[in-house]
């Protein structure tokens, strides 16, 4: 795994959280009014574009790993779910915010306004487990409190993402949250603006990782494979 630098990105309080909610469309799967979806939305479309794309929040010395072994694989028999939705998964990184996983057999060319494959717009998903206490303690506690069953929190997300690969931006397509049951607790599928990747961030981790796919590897999520 690579060695990185950490700086403190996470330190914020539930007083910062209230703030910058403030200034800020999840869709939640339980039974809430349209006025609560919009607004847990923006709350948490906030939250993670501060702290999990937070410029300086890491940085990675040495990004060569077994991460960039970008040969041609199958998955090796599991024999429960739990352990083949554990292989989809190879680890980017973690910080103060969480431990980040990204899909490498979901990482997908896209199509151009005139329905040809672009090679330069890549779409991939990636797993975030969140270890810090005082995000989890606002996420369990408020912004999902109403959501949680008894003996569940909140866990991770799942985001699908788009790099634009010679501009070196960014940009999100969905956001999914789960509980520690595997459970979705809430889900956006609102398109973010094309973004700059922050310097020394996860999306620029991501970037640097996606520049090693062989062109002659991707192709469109909706090709055969």
């Amino acid at each position: 795994m690579p060695h990185y630098t950490y700086t403190s990105a996470a330190n914020f309080n539930k007083g910062e959280v209230a703030n910058i909610m403030q200034k800020t469309s999840i869709k939640n799967t339980e039974n809430t009014s349209f006025s609560q979806k919009y607004y847990l939305h923006k709350y948490f479309v906030i939250l993670f574009a501060i702290f999990l794309l937070y410029p300086g929040s890491v940085y990675a010395e040495d990004a060569q790993n077994d991460a960039l072994n970008w040969q041609i694989s199958v998955l090796p028999p599991a024999e429960t779910a739990a352990e083949k939705e554990a292989l989809r998964w190879t680890q980017l990184m973690d910080n103060s915010i969480g431990i980040y996983y990204f899909d490498k057999n979901r990482i997908f060319a896209t199509k151009d306004p005139f329905g040809n494959t672009d090679k330069n717009i890549l779409q991939v998903d990636i797993k975030t487990f969140f270890v810090n206490e005082k995000l989890l303690d606002y996420f369990n506690m408020t912004l999902y409190a109403a959501q949680l069953g008894k003996d569940e929190k909140t866990a991770y997300c799942v985001q699908t993402l788009l790099f634009n690969m010679h501009g070196k931006l960014y940009r999100e397509l969905k956001t999914d949250v789960y509980t520690d049951k595997g459970r979705l607790l809430a889900e956006t599928a609102t398109k973010s603006a094309w973004k700059p990747i922050p310097e020394h961030s996860f999306a620029e981790l991501m970037w640097q990782t996606l520049q090693q796919v062989p062109l002659g590897q991707l192709k469109r999520e909706d090709e055969n494979s």
